[in-house]
């Protein structure tokens, strides 16, 4: 979410998680109805949740079916909110239900319990171990792998790194792979595991599918 009236959900319902993106002054229950017909986790409301990031705000909000906020996710922490200097927090929710969000400032990956206990976070500011975010405001987008790995993007020198959910690094997607104009590469997995990076400046979406042992390899589109 940006310090605009967009804002960006994860829905979860029944094990499955969905995410999408609407208006900040959509009403709650209409944000879902508009993607229930294609989502089936959104189908029933009385186990509906979801979570927005809030990042005017500096924090995550967890909604019901009813759009009634449940609790924040990220004001547990020692500093009691998120630093983002660009005013970008992105965030997933993983298969086993636990947030994960970008705490840009700090260079770091949170992750979070749904009640919003603080369970984790790694990465730290640094030029020279392949595994440490450089620059200012990194990672910059997120996304979550069906075993539970953390898919990092990075502005300033544009790549996509994978993580162990401990923030052991396995592989990097290099700078060659993307526009260095990039300020933000969309993320998303599908059920293979496979990779989408979406580079907004040359307007493309490349599929990385994961390589063994270790490592990803890009697949011809």
């Amino acid at each position: 979410v940006g310090k605009a009236s967009g804002i960006t959900a994860s829905f979860r319902s029944g094990g499955a998680t969905a995410t999408c993106s609407g208006r900040w002054r959509a009403n709650m229950r209409s944000l879902a109805s508009r993607y229930a017909s294609k989502l089936p986790c959104l189908s029933r409301w009385s186990s509906l949740r979801f979570s927005i990031a809030d990042a005017s705000a500096r924090i995550i909000r967890r909604f019901d079916a009813s759009g009634r906020q449940r609790n924040l996710i990220g004001d547990q922490g020692k500093a009691k909110t998120f630093m983002l200097p660009n005013g970008k927090l992105d965030m997933t929710v993983d298969a086993a239900g636990v947030v994960r969000a970008t705490d840009t400032g700090r260079h770091q990956v949170t992750a979070w319990a749904l009640d919003g206990a603080p369970v984790g976070r790694f990465g730290r500011f640094g030029m020279r171990d392949p595994a440490d975010f450089v620059g200012c405001c990194n990672p910059i987008n997120l996304a979550t792998t069906p075993d539970g790995k953390v898919v990092t993007a990075e502005k300033v020198a544009a790549c996509v790194k994978v993580f162990e959910p401990d923030g052991r690094l396995l592989a990097v997607i290099g700078a060659e792979h993307f526009d260095p104009m990039c300020t933000q590469i969309h993320l998303a997995v599908d059920s293979q595991g496979r990779i989408l990076a979406a580079d907004p400046v040359r307007r493309r979406i490349q599929v990385f599918s994961p390589a063994a042992p270790g490592g990803t390899r890009e697949e011809p589109r």
